[in-house]
């Protein structure tokens, strides 16, 4: 596939406002012409490729119109919709399952496959590049198709790469586009700002030279997490704009000049930078052997990269400009060092390729055979554009003022005033008319947005041109166009119908009690004046709606066929009968207190001042007076209940004084009360108030996701995930009911270990998609598990091993501790992911009082090194490990021992620890926990007294640590603690006191969150999701 081929598709596409008529087409076509094809695999192969080569040239133009951060008018029409694009993506799959199975036998299946592949990339991504978002149910069956496409290949190099970013993409287009990974959804990661194609790709390097930047950064190994997918896809589309461009200028080429005689001055904007970009990607190759490492996936990137043209359009070869051949192999020399130049022909030498021209050929005719026919269709459309033009201005009772005379051009903004035969008028004339008012300075031609919006009984000395009528004041509203007025006139019908089809079923309802035993009970009076006066004694009441005002809007509805005595029936007129259900199926189920919508937690001001309100319509009196009616109450404790709640202060620290405060300040959050309005639609009761006594659960465990944006709290009855990226909006979702023994979660993926009589298993999710992706029994209950920040690994902590899943492929990893008499306490195990999370490392505490600490990389289990510590060195009834923490080559253990101090651990030369001395003995031995932001810049330290510790850049130069802030109290937190870290600037802190978890944010500039109660009664959430 060369840029001449691409130019030539490119040049029949460009513009087309019917690209989405143009796919289904083409996917109808191909149905016809398969359908009898597919007894002979041959031929069948041969029609559905080249139905792939014609998918193939649609997705790369459109992830090229897409590169661009303000497309133009133009290219905004010929973006395919999203909804087609992944329709077309699941129809990809199908075909690869039906035409390219391995056991058809038919040669170069690898090189099917792989084209395939990189189509399906490329939709993906385009997909991506629009922020489209997919459902949970369209994930898991595009997961399931995928799987069923290309489980049974034995997928190597290249081709294992780009089915694991598909599967990456798959799972950001499932999660929305969430602040966080937002970058994702723009070109290059937004690093680079693209031209717009309508306005021309070259050059594509600007005087910052940000595109060499973006590319040296994305070439080169970074500690961040997940750092491997955004190498790719900035990679991917930065040399991809360096191709697109490359086809402009053949597109160029094919205009009134000979190619022949292109002007070379003119191609040397594109190829300067282009073979710059070369030479910085491919100058550092090492080929690294072990699969799904972050060099690895930068190698397959690159090998990427030179499969999109064929070898002769790569390199200086290429001939698609005509004859300028001899100054295209000089820049290929004078810019690309002999080093980037073998690593190009070492990435070429291993892809394969197919000969794609005469299906490029195919496409093209069949998109020339349409547009032929497309100018008979739009001359009509014209006629009619312009019979609407003629009818709207014979509407008009004159031309504006000022305007030219030409008939069909239309005149500015048109108005309806309040006369009664709605006669229109424009809008400089309506602008005239009106007095002297706020309107400041010379008057523009037509009415702006805000001041269409003060239209409403405005003074005016307004006369319609077209009947008598006059009025001293004017409403007007603005004429919409008639794609508008259409939806507002289908919206009225369709209000219609529903009030139609409403009064039938009332007087379908009628009927059916006219039919009814004789019961002494009375109709509405809706129904009173179409029944007879004879029925009307011998009917039953079945339901009628109470009139309610103010607060009291906030009670279900009764059924009345229990009335009680402070709800009487009005219209009954006689003894009451039992009820008798007429429209069952319409009628809800749940008792009225299961109908009332409740909040999950409240938030606080310090330790004595008075809940906040939650709404306007909701109050402490009407929910009391409604609980001697059977309702719950709110979830607003008393003042009692108040003022044991812990309070954040902030300590008199000069260090802290000069820093900018955090995002999460105590002013934002003053203004906002707690709600969580997902779930007071749907969930119909109260977390902190229990209706019963407490059952004997086992003692409630919690703890955050590694990237500290979750909490997860679980027990024996179950687990539940708490969303605190949007604090204080957090909202909570039940994850398993269930014995629950362990949990743990990453960053949108987490795990839980259950058991079911004497069989332990091992769950997998992601964000909110019930079924679990991953499933697995085990021999026995592992002490300590973690997920990586970026979702990639599992970690099972057991007493003589630790066990990594790859939960992209489902490899298992085994890696053996050292061999010693270990501890069985559950706080004498520790594991934990690095920041990179390339490696991860396991503590365990042994006798006589020593700690060994093994790290090791999570596919190597044989290159591992291991430290063995003397801390902690403390009583023998102490609490063991508190925190382990890793970043690349160093980790940082801290402990609950009476006397020490917290110990850094160094893997760099000598496997060795080294003690991190305190020397103004400001922080203590005991640590109850520590944190580590994503970069591994700062480390935050909780100790014995509640206070909390910055140290910048922990593990470089030693810094005095400050004091960030203390959570007031007369006992100490003691295990019940959990800090994260989910982002540089901001520290999360929960524990569970007196039944009630508290949740506070700590901003390392000084600023501070209110404490936030959040529910930890893990039974009643469950008994409430489950509408018990």
């Amino acid at each position: 596939m060369s840029h001449q081929d691409f130019a030539a598709i490119w040049l029949t596409l460009q513009g087309r406002l019917d690209i989405d008529n143009i796919v289904q087409e083409l996917t109808g076509r191909y149905f016809l012409e398969s359908s009898k094809q597919k007894s002979d695999p041959t031929l069948y192969r041969a029609t559905s490729f080249a139905h792939v080569v014609a998918l193939r040239a649609i997705f790369d133009l459109q992830r090229t119109y897409l590169q661009s951060s303000n497309p133009s008018f133009e290219t905004k029409s010929s973006i395919l919709d999203p909804r087609i694009l992944f329709s077309t993506l699941s129809h990809l799959l199908e075909i690869k399952t039906s035409a390219f199975s391995a056991q058809d036998g038919l040669p170069d299946h690898e090189a099917y496959c792989g084209f395939i592949g990189q189509t399906q990339l490329s939709g993906l991504r385009a997909l991506l590049l629009q922020s489209a978002h997919i459902t949970g149910r369209d994930y898991e069956d595009f997961t399931l198709r995928l799987s069923k496409a290309w489980n049974r290949e034995t997928l190597r190099g290249v081709d294992l790469f780009v089915d694991l970013l598909c599967r990456q993409i798959l799972s950001e287009l499932c999660n929305g586009p969430k602040e966080s990974h937002r970058q994702y959804c723009k070109p290059a990661c937004g690093l680079v700002n693209f031209q717009d194609f309508d306005r021309g790709l070259c050059p594509i390097e600007d005087h910052d030279n940000t595109l060499m930047n973006a590319v040296q950064n994305a070439s080169s190994a970074s500690p961040m997490s997940a750092d491997w997918f955004l190498c790719a896809l900035v990679l991917y589309d930065t040399m991809w704009s360096t191709v697109a461009a490359m086809i402009q200028l053949c597109i160029d080429s094919q205009g009134p000049k000979d190619p022949n005689h292109w002007s070379f001055d003119a191609a040397r904007l594109t190829l300067v930078p282009r073979f710059k970009i070369l030479d910085q990607i491919y100058r550092h190759s090492k080929f690294p052997t072990t699969p799904q490492t972050l060099e690895w996936a930068q190698e397959q990137t690159k090998s990427l990269i030179c499969s999109g043209l064929h070898p002769s359009c790569f390199g200086p070869e290429c001939t698609c400009l005509g004859d300028n051949m001899t100054g295209i192999q000089h820049l290929w020399k004078q810019h690309i060092s002999q080093q980037a130049r073998n690593a190009i022909d070492q990435h070429l030498s291993h892809n394969q390729y197919l000969e794609v021209e005469p299906s490029l050929k195919e496409f093209q005719a069949i998109l020339e055979e349409r547009h032929s026919t497309l100018p008979v269709f739009a001359t009509e459309i014209k006629h009619i554009s312009q019979k609407i033009s003629d009818d709207i201005q014979d509407w008009y009772p004159k031309p504006p003022r000022g305007s030219a005379s030409n008939k069909h051009t239309p005149p500015d903004d048109v108005f309806l005033m309040g006369c009664p035969e709605l006669h229109p008028i424009p809008g400089k004339d309506l602008l005239r008319s009106l007095k002297d008012h706020s309107f400041e300075g010379p008057q523009p031609a037509n009415l702006s947005l805000a001041e269409i919006r003060l239209l409403k009984d405005f003074p005016a000395n307004i006369t319609c041109n077209q009947c008598a009528w006059t009025s001293s004041t004017i409403s007007a509203r603005k004429v919409e166009p008639l794609s508008k007025l259409s939806e507002y006139i289908q919206e009225k019908l369709r209000s219609q119908r529903k009030i139609a089809k409403s009064r039938i079923d009332r007087l379908s309802s009628a009927s059916n009690l006219s039919t009814l035993p004789s019961h002494p009970e009375i109709l509405p009076l809706r129904c009173k004046g179409a029944t007879p006066r004879s029925q009307i004694v011998t009917t039953e009441v079945v339901q009628t709606t109470p009139i309610n005002t103010g607060a009291q809007n906030l009670r279900p509805m009764v059924d009345v066929g229990r009335p009680t005595n402070e709800q009487p029936n009005r219209f009954s007129t006689g003894p009451r009968s039992p009820p008798r259900a007429v429209n069952e199926g319409r009628m809800s189920t749940k008792s009225p207190s299961l109908r009332k919508p409740l909040s999950i937690a409240s938030t606080y001001i310090g330790s004595t001042s008075s809940p906040l309100t939650q709404a306007s319509t909701m109050s402490r009196s009407s929910s009391r007076s409604d609980s001697r009616q059977g309702f719950s109450p709110l979830p607003f404790p008393s003042q009692a209940e108040c003022t044991t709640l812990p309070e954040v202060v902030e300590p008199p620290d000069p260090f802290r004084l000069q820093s900018p405060k955090s995002v999460r300040s105590s002013d934002a959050a003053s203004t906002q009360s707690y709600q969580s309005p997902k779930y007071q639609e749907r969930k119909p009761w109260s977390i902190f108030k229990s209706k019963g006594p407490k059952t004997t659960s086992s003692i409630t465990s919690y703890a955050f996701f590694t990237s500290g944006r979750s909490l997860v709290i679980w027990n024996d009855a179950g687990a539940i995930c708490y969303d605190l990226e949007n604090s204080p909006e957090i909202s909570v979702r039940v994850v398993e009911a269930g014995d629950i023994l362990l949990a743990a979660g990453g960053t949108r993926k987490y795990a839980v270990v259950s058991r079911m009589g004497s069989v332990i298993t091992l769950r997998s999710y992601q964000d909110r998609i019930k079924r679990p992706f991953h499933e697995m029994e085990l021999e026995e209950v592992p002490f300590k598990m973690a997920i990586s920040s970026n979702d990639h690994y599992l970690a099972l902590k057991f007493g003589t091993n630790v066990r990594i899943l790859d939960t992209l492929t489902g490899a298992l990893f085994h890696h053996k501790l050292p061999t010693q008499n270990g501890r069985c306490g559950q706080n004498d195990h520790l594991v934990s992911f690095s920041t990179d999370c390339l490696s991860f490392i396991a503590c365990t505490r042994y006798e006589p009082e020593k700690v060994i600490s093994y790290h090791c990389e999570c596919q190597t289990p044989a290159n591992f090194s291991s430290v063995e510590s003397s801390a902690p060195s403390g009583l023998v009834s102490d609490s063991g490990l508190s925190s382990i923490l890793l970043t690349s080559k160093s980790a940082f253990l801290t402990t609950f021992t009476e006397r020490g101090y917290p110990t850094y651990l160094s893997f760099h030369s000598s496997p060795s620890a080294h003690i991190l001395r305190d020397q103004d003995l400001r922080i203590g031995s005991r640590i109850h926990k520590a944190a580590l932001c994503a970069t591994g810049q700062n480390l935050v330290l909780l100790n014995d007294r509640n206070q909390l510790f910055l140290m910048a850049n922990p593990f470089g130069r030693e810094q005095a640590p400050i004091k960030i802030g203390q959570v007031k109290r007369q006992t100490s937190v003691k295990r019940e603690v959990e800090v994260a870290m989910p982002g540089k600037d901001e520290v999360n802190v929960f524990w569970v006191e007196k039944g009630k978890g508290v949740f506070v944010t700590v901003g390392l500039g000084g600023g501070k969150s209110r404490p936030v109660e959040i529910g930890v009664d893990v039974e009643q959430i469950l008994a409430a999701e489950h509408g018990l």
